[in-house]
């Protein structure tokens, strides 16, 4: 569904929040359609915070989660390196 959002990597042209739960909707309506079995979660780069994610499932019906590895891993660690980073830089030598 695109690129991840946020960050020093992300892209800057992302799916409108309509736009991506109306395609969530759609991919999991095609799953549902192939097996009745299939588990549908959200899986985005649109869906860069907790926040965005949280977004969709009230805009959905069936989406039962949302899996984000970049966005577990990722965005933590860029602000983690970067707020070390600034606290470094901030030592008088």
């Amino acid at each position: 569904m695109g690129l991840i959002t946020s960050g020093d990597s992300g892209a800057e042209t992302v799916l409108e929040p309509d736009t991506f739960a109306e395609r969530v909707q759609a991919h999991h309506d095609a799953a549902k359609a192939a097996s009745e079995t299939v588990v549908s979660p959200c899986h985005s780069g649109p869906t860069a915070w907790p926040d965005d994610a949280e977004y969709i499932f009230p805009e959905t019906a069936g989406v039962v989660g949302f899996s984000r590895a970049s966005n577990l891993e990722g965005r933590p660690t860029e602000d983690a390196i970067e707020t070390q980073a600034r606290e470094f830089k901030q030592i008088e030598l």
